[in-house]
């Protein structure tokens, strides 16, 4: 509702609490006036003919005086009463119901005013208003109520969003914690094979430590032999326990544990940065929970009257869909069924068609058959041919040539029994068809497959067209092929006449293989 139309009705109301507050007045005002003319006739009683008649004077024309204020306040009202009809009463039949209650309400007052009606009697018409009055009050009420539920939507969609974002947050959270996880069971596993590695390490260790006793008892025992043994012993000994004690033998073993104690000590850093992330995300997501429970009532009632107006809505959504849907099928069914009151004028002449298809592929297998004799021919008068060098590499080439149309010619003739498969096909349909129809003509419910019909015969028709279109590139090439091998001498005269009878033939059965494409089409638009 727009700016105008709220100030109107406000307007409306205005006016209308001002005539009952008048009425109310005027009412007051006339009980005062009929107790001050009793009183006046209870002391003109006693006193004099000619007093009693002065006083009777001023009263009426006090009583006159204030009548005539009344209806001129009165018609004031009633005149800006109509010019708001005529300004803004066309643009909502609501507001003008309220200015023409308002309106009758001053007119009913003007004639109770102009007519002096008794008080009993302009009680009894006023009361007939309450009800309109109870009724504008209602809906003054219901706007608000409107209008408080207008806010605290708004407030809900708001609420919502900002549930949504945390939520999007704490998914974010639970993404990150569960990839900090995977990292700590795979730092996990990874500790669990350093142990096995220590292990390694120290009976590693246990057996360097027993070469070094070994090498220090021998030196022992070398140092207390006698002058008997040799200096030659004593020196090679010495050479070997000094290489075996030397860089060589412990220096890569050192290398390696240096590494192996760096590599744990990376770890343990990894880890404990590790922790100390999760346990700060943890928080974090601790006090976003303790921040999101403080949610009031208020809220809380609203969010679920919120959800029953979307379950409801959903409802009704959902009973129009179902109403859509049926009229669409109600629809479909009727413009089914007169296509297939059209179509049942047409069979006939579609019989017709596909006789004179299965005619047509019976001149196909002919035409295959004169080709298979024509190309045995041709090998024949190949294989009587003297040949030289050149011949034969020709006889060769051509050989290939004749292999590849036969191979075209067999593709052909499946595809010429494909044709008829589908042919057979399209009568089983239409036997289909005819039952469906017969179904629809007697009430039955029949299901419609038109759009799955539609795609395979768009399928059918690309299928053909790209058959042609190698069919026709094959052609092409062996024409190309042909002109480059031109020569002069009477064999290779003789064998482009053959080839051109060749091209000749195939061309024919590629016109007809064309009429029968169109065969085809035309059969399956009048499927359709």
């Amino acid at each position: 509702m727009s700016v105008m139309s709220w100030l109107l009705i406000g307007a409306a109301a205005f006016f209308a609490i001002t005539c009952l507050v008048s009425a109310g007045w005027y009412l007051y005002v006339r009980r005062q006036v009929r107790s001050h003319e009793s009183d006046s006739s209870d002391s003109e009683i006693n006193d004099d003919s000619e007093t009693s008649d002065l006083a009777g004077g001023a009263s009426n024309a006090n009583a006159e005086k204030d009548r005539d204020v009344w209806l001129s306040l009165l018609v004031e009202q009633s005149e800006v009463c109509q010019t708001l009809i005529e300004q803004y009463g066309q643009n909502s039949p609501h507001e003008k119901a309220i200015l023409t209650c308002w309106q009758t309400f001053l007119d009913v007052e003007i004639t109770l005013l102009s007519n002096q009606h008794k008080i009993q009697e302009t009680e009894r018409l006023l009361d007939a208003f309450a009800p309109l009055v109870e009724r504008l009050m209602d809906a003054q009420d219901v706007e608000m109520m409107l209008r408080k539920l207008s806010v605290n939507t708004k407030l809900l969609k708001q609420i919502n969003k900002i549930v949504q974002k945390t939520g999007d947050q704490v998914f974010e959270q639970m993404n990150v914690t569960s990839n900090l996880n995977l990292q700590l069971e795979k730092a996990q596993a990874k500790l669990l094979n350093e142990t096995e590695l220590d292990q390694e390490l120290a009976e590693l260790r246990a057996e360097i430590a027993s070469m070094y006793d070994l090498a220090e008892r021998l030196k022992r025992e070398s140092a207390l032999e006698t002058a008997a043994h040799s200096d030659e012993y004593h020196l090679a000994l010495d050479d070997f326990l000094d290489g075996a004690l030397g860089n060589d033998f412990l220096a890569p073993m050192a290398d390696e544990m240096d590494h192996k104690i760096n590599d744990l000590k990376h770890l343990a850093d990894y880890q404990a940065d590790a922790i100390a992330d999760l346990k700060k995300q943890l928080k974090e997501v601790k006090e976003r929970k303790d921040k999101g429970k403080h949610i009031d009532t208020a809220d809380i009632a609203v969010a679920r009257m919120e959800k029953a107006m979307l379950e409801n809505n959903k409802v009704i959504k959902s009973l129009e869909n179902k109403l859509l849907s049926v009229q669409t099928i109600k629809h479909n069914l009727n413009v089914d069924v007169r296509r297939r009151e059209a179509e049942l004028l047409h069979k006939d002449a579609m019989l017709k068609e596909k006789q004179r298809a299965r005619s047509g592929g019976d001149e196909w297998r002919d035409v295959i058959e004169q080709e298979y004799s024509a190309m045995s021919n041709m090998e024949k008068l190949l294989s009587d041919i003297p040949l030289t060098d050149e011949s034969q590499e020709f006889h060769t080439e051509q050989g290939g040539k004749v292999g590849e149309l036969r191979a075209m010619v067999r593709e052909s003739e499946l595809y010429v029994e494909m044709l008829e498969s589908d042919l057979d096909k399209l009568k089983e349909k239409k036997d289909t068809l005819e039952e469906t129809l017969a179904a629809a003509l007697r009430g039955e419910k029949v299901d419609i497959q038109s759009a799955n019909n539609e795609a395979k015969a768009r399928e059918e028709v690309e299928n053909l067209r790209e058959i042609n279109g190698e069919l026709s590139r094959e052609q092409q090439k062996l024409v190309r092929e042909l002109d480059a091998l031109g020569k002069d001498d009477e064999e290779t005269a003789k064998l482009k006449d053959m080839i051109i009878d060749l091209d000749q033939k195939i061309e024919t059965v590629q016109a007809q293989y064309v009429a029968m494409e169109e065969k085809y089409l035309n059969a399956m638009m009048s499927q359709e």
